[in-house]
């Protein structure tokens, strides 16, 4: 989980992490999902896209439009892998690059609603979202999600939800929302050149400096020998 408003630091670690992961599993052993939600005037939209499509990886991409045609296809692999009990096949990651944006994996208003869901209804793009945090990992699928800011996050996915992100990474933020997020309130204490990465599991909270986004000429090249 990466918390953070600028769109182009958070687009250079998004590719970062995409390199990192190509460039460590066989063609056939990695399976990358992307949507898209940032709007068609900002200069990063369809970055993630174009890297996708440098990789020998199998790779699906789309925008805010694609999100349940995304989800279902998710939500069908990782019952397939349930009933079998297994993790075969490639890793699958997915990257939302603009949770906030993602509307259709909003949490719904009326979670308190009495009305009985119907069961033969398809299960909601949203579900299938915190079906895929909560057992997707377990099952060879993870997550990796950009949102904006702690109060776009609570809007879309509640605390159980929120807590499946086992690594984050925040910039600078008040202490209120740095508590929240990793209790402890060291991201208000950042600089704007810095990030915090912490991981729950094996207790690291490490200060970084994040880095510019790369030039297209540098990625041809680095992806040309993946």
């Amino acid at each position: 989980l990466l918390v953070e408003q600028l769109e182009e630091t958070v687009t250079a670690m998004l590719e970062s992490m995409m390199l990192a992961m190509a460039s460590q599993c066989p063609h056939d052993g990695l399976e990358i999902h992307v949507l898209d939600a940032l709007p068609g005037d900002s200069p990063q939209q369809g970055r993630l896209a174009e890297m996708t499509a440098r990789l020998p990886h199998p790779s699906h991409t789309g925008t805010h439009r694609d999100v349940n045609e995304t989800m279902q296809r998710l939500g069908g692999l990782l019952n397939a892998r349930r009933s079998a009990s297994s993790a075969d096949g490639p890793r699958v990651m997915l990257f939302t690059h603009g949770l906030h944006r993602l509307r259709d994996l909003r949490r719904p208003e009326d979670d308190f609603s009495f009305s009985a869901p119907d069961p033969e209804a398809p299960a909601s793009a949203d579900a299938i979202f915190a079906e895929l945090l909560k057992d997707g990992p377990a099952h060879g699928i993870h997550v990796v999600s950009w949102v904006d800011t702690l109060n776009n996050l609570n809007r879309t996915l509640d605390r159980n939800s929120q807590r499946e992100f086992e690594m984050r990474v925040l910039f600078q933020m008040s202490a209120n929302d740095s508590s929240h997020l990793i209790d402890s309130p060291a991201a208000s204490d950042l600089g704007i050149q810095r990030a915090l990465f912490s991981s729950e599991d094996s207790g690291i909270l490490e200060k970084f400096r994040p880095w510019a986004l790369p030039s297209q000429v540098w990625l041809d090249t680095i992806c040309s020998q993946i």
